[in-house]
């Protein structure tokens, strides 16, 4: 089930509208939960989610 949750934000990321990309400020682009759910398994700094950490969870992950 979270592999698909992966899946979903990958596919979000990769085909979302370049001027939501572009905004700044540090928030959060999916659900809390989902982030926060990314957070405390460890997974903010993996090699494997740091693109999500980096775009979707930007605020939960610290990688403002």
């Amino acid at each position: 089930m979270f592999l698909y949750l992966v899946c979903l934000l990958v596919l979000i990321n990769a085909f979302g509208p370049e001027a939501v990309m572009a905004q700044g400020g540090c928030a959060d682009r999916i659900p809390q939960s989902a982030c926060q759910q990314i957070k405390n398994k460890g997974n903010c700094d993996s090699p494997g989610f740091e693109m999500i950490a980096e775009y979707q969870c930007k605020k939960t992950c610290g990688k403002c």
